[in-house]
């Protein structure tokens, strides 16, 4: 008597009209079901992050060298900060494709790639106001 050990016909004819219907179910979810667009959602969600929290750099940075007596008040316009920025962004392909303002208010708006292109607004104030205690009193 004869043994078989191998894969019969018929179970592999099973099996490649499972994966089938496993890739066809899969394609139709990943571009019915907004799969790709999701993605570029959070990409841009991501980069908007990105380049906010490099204006948050570049405001500490600037205060830091402020306090410490490295620039100057005066010193600080809209090119510098643009300036700043740049350099902080380099290696990114984001970019600042403007920078307006001056007297500590400034409109900063990015660029570069799919980013939401609204503009970040960077206050600086200077003016040191003294602390109070309450004694409760």
């Amino acid at each position: 008597m004869k043994k078989d050990n191998g894969i019969t016909l018929i179970a592999l004819v099973i099996t490649i009209i499972v994966m089938l219907i496993l890739v066809i179910v899969t394609v139709s979810f990943a571009m019915n079901g907004g799969l790709f667009s999701r993605a570029r959602e959070g990409s841009e969600g991501y980069r908007t992050s990105q380049f906010k929290e490099a204006v948050a750099v570049v405001k500490s940075e600037i205060y830091a060298d402020y306090y410490s007596g490295k620039i100057q008040s005066s010193q600080i316009t809209a090119g510098y900060i643009e300036q700043e920025l740049t350099k902080y962004l380099a290696g990114s392909d984001i970019t600042v494709a403007s920078c307006t303002g001056s007297n500590g208010n400034y409109s900063i708006t990015p660029g570069g790639g799919t980013i939401d292109t609204t503009a970040v607004t960077m206050v600086i104030d200077f003016q040191q106001t003294t602390a109070s205690t309450n004694t409760g009193t």
